[in-house]
């Protein structure tokens, strides 16, 4: 199978090392990049777990969400855009098959 698209890390070293994804055991995986170059990754491992990371936040301040955490209403522990928390809230609704707002935490 060959790869859909490749992005390379747009953050300095400051941030850290992007997530390593194993693709083969997600069950959804997103990207987002916005106006500014910030980078998102959100994924659903296979056990119903999201995922969601940021260069911006730094790539090892990861934030994971059970699937019963995934509620109408999200509240995150991060400092996200409006595109972001749109994204996000997208991401989650996806994954959950219904609308998800995210919140800022």
């Amino acid at each position: 199978m060959r790869d859909l698209f490749t992005i390379s890390n747009h953050h300095s070293k400051l941030a850290g090392d992007p997530p390593t994804i194993d693709w083969e055991r997600t069950k959804y995986s997103a990207y987002f990049e916005n106006e500014h170059g910030d980078q998102w990754v959100c994924w659903e491992d296979l056990t119903g777990v999201v995922h969601i990371a940021g260069g911006d936040a730094g790539w090892g301040n990861l934030t994971t969400l059970r699937p019963d955490a995934l509620r109408q209403e999200v509240k995150l522990p991060l400092k996200l855009t409006n595109g972001e928390r749109l994204w996000v809230s997208a991401c989650l609704s996806a994954v959950r098959g219904r609308l998800v707002f995210v919140v800022q935490g």
